[in-house]
């Protein structure tokens, strides 16, 4: 109410006048008030003839009322902070129809800093000790203006670092019937590999742009380490034949969520692991990196063809540092193919008693690893290599030769068309034999003896002969010849043969005289053996004629 409007309306009243207008003032109204604090606003009139009062608070309708003469209106109420309120009363005369007016302000103190608070939506429950830790939630603050500014994370009471905040919340702030921008979403994801196994605590603490905190959301999760686990799923033990394919699979679970690693190990019967380069480009060596997951498979298709035993396995780690092998599986390859039959038998070097066998390299699934080779259906030994030689042969004589292929397992093939190979003939003959002499030389024998002959070849033989009569034969450089007159000169020769044969000449000739024994008598007719040849009749005719026999003995008379 103006002052002028309130000092007309007081002396009117004192001295009992009517007043001509309608008057209204603000009777009670505090200048200011505590956030949310009761304070009481009231308004009085005046109007002789009776009037209307309506109080407005911030434009909306507070309080009213109406009566004749002296009238007041009031409330208490109350008020957030920090603002202003603006009130307004308003006198309506009855006789006139006028208004009044009359304005206050009451100014709102802001409230103390109120703490935020916050919520934990989700946190997991457990988690690997090299793995990280989630939660995330929401945080607030009732204070217009007084936003939340970050959420610490307190682990084991010891703050490790703020989660991030993501911005306003309007589902969680339409909840709780607001529309401001206080309601702030947060989440981390925390390593933990610091932490030992066992229980730990977690608790948030949200601040406000004002400087004040509360904690909130605590509870406790566990630091796990557990070893993953790993299942070779197929293939199982068996024996199979090459060229076979198998499908590889395996299966590794880890309860900590963080495998690393998971591989397919593959054996060579040869000893080479696939994960050693020991296997060519494109062939599965399954590994690397899978990720941090609680499952992982590992799949491949894999073709045996070495002949042998392999060995298949699965391998896995994680994170926390555990390694583990699946069981081991043998997988034994075995070959039913031969290798192709040798083709392009040639000889070469052919001697009289070698040549050299050649042949063209079969071809297998596998591998070729040798050959056998057969003369007359003979075998002749075994090699490596597409050739052999042939030796101890007789010259001018043919030989079918064949050849067979094997491989590891051990297959063979069939035996190659066979090929004749003639050794050249043998032209040469020994040496002369030389260095002929007689010894043990009695009366009616001697044994003969000479020097070995030479050949290209060899030497098989000695042909005897006594005075140019043949004596037989013999492998060895002597003879003993028998049946010999006493005092007789023999002409002894020896030839040499090979085995085409070829014969030497016959060698100088050696004289060889038996021994004389006087007391031999072979027909016991008294005349001796020595004096019979002599006189040129026979020892071994007894009873000769007296004229022979005086004729001999008168031989021996002295003159």
């Amino acid at each position: 109410m103006k002052p002028r409007t309130f000092i007309a309306t007081a002396l009117a009243l004192l001295v009992g006048l009517p007043l001509l207008a309608v008057s209204v003032w603000f009777s009670s109204v505090p200048s200011s008030a505590d956030h949310n604090g009761s304070y009481y606003v009231e308004a009085t009139g005046y109007d002789s003839y009776g009037l209307d009062i309506y109080v407005w608070k911030n434009s909306s309708y507070f309080v009213g009322n109406s009566n004749y003469g002296l009238l007041s209106v009031g409330g208490w109420t109350s008020d957030s902070g920090p603002q202003t309120v603006e009130y307004i009363a308003e006198g309506y005369g009855w006789q006139w129809g006028d208004d009044a007016w009359d304005y206050a302000y009451v100014s709102i103190n802001a409230p103390p800093n109120q703490a935020p608070f916050g919520v934990r939506d989700y946190h997991h429950p457990s988690v690997s000790q090299n793995g990280n830790l989630h939660a995330s939630g929401w945080a607030t603050d009732n204070e217009m203006g007084a936003p939340v500014t970050r959420v610490d994370i307190l682990i084991d009471g010891n703050d490790v670092g703020d989660a991030n905040l993501n911005g306003y919340r309007p589902d969680v702030a339409n909840a709780y019937g607001r529309s401001d921008f206080t309601y702030s979403g947060w989440a981390f994801d925390y390593g933990v590999g610091w932490l030992s196994t066992g229980t730990h605590s977690l608790e948030l603490r949200a601040w406000d742009s004002q400087g004040a905190s509360a904690a909130f959301g605590y509870t406790t999760f566990e630091v796990t380490n557990h070893s993953p686990g790993i299942t070779l799923l197929s293939p199982s033990a068996q024996t199979i034949g090459s060229g076979t394919t198998l499908s590889i699979s395996s299966t590794a679970t880890d309860a900590d969520g963080n495998l690393t690693h998971h591989n397919l190990d593959i054996q060579k019967p040869d000893g080479s692991w696939n994960w050693y380069g020991g296997f060519a480009y494109g062939e599965p060596y399954m590994g690397g990196p899978v990720g941090s997951a609680a499952n992982s498979t590992r799949t491949a298709n894999f073709t045996f063809d070495i002949p042998g035993t392999w060995y298949v396995r699965s391998w896995v780690n994680d994170a926390n540092g555990n390694n583990l092998h699946s069981a081991t599986v043998a997988i034994t390859i075995t070959d039913t193919t031969p290798p192709s039959v040798p083709t392009g038998l040639v000889s070469s070097n052919v001697t009289d008693t070698s040549f050299t066998l050649s042949w063209s390299a079969s071809t297998d699934n596998v591998g070729v690893t040798g050959y056998e080779v057969f003369r007359g259906g003979v075998s002749q030994g075994t090699t490596a290599s597409t050739s052999m030689s042939i030796t101890g042969l007789s010259p001018g004589t043919t030989h079918p030769m064949t050849v067979r292929a094997r491989d590891a397992a051990p297959n063979w093939s069939a035996q190659s068309a066979a090929l004749n190979v003639t050794t050249t003939a043998d032209t040469t003959a020994p040496s002369v034999p030389t260095g002929l002499s007689s010894t043990s030389v009695t009366s009616g024998s001697f044994t003969l003896n000479w020097s070995a002959s030479t050949d290209n070849i060899a030497v098989t033989g000695y042909e005897v002969f006594k005075g140019g009569v043949s004596c037989g034969t013999t492998a060895s450089t002597s003879m003993n010849i028998t049946g010999l007159l006493q005092n007789t000169t023999y002409a002894m020769t020896v030839r040499a043969r090979d085995a085409a044969p070829n014969w030497s000449a016959q060698s100088s000739a050696l004289n060889v005289t038996t021994a004389v024994n006087p007391a031999t008598d072979t027909d016991s007719d008294g005349v001796p053996d020595y004096i019979e040849q002599q006189m040129g009749t026979s020892p071994a005719v007894a009873r000769q004629s007296d004229t022979a026999n005086t004729a001999a003995l008168k031989i021996h008379k002295p003159n």
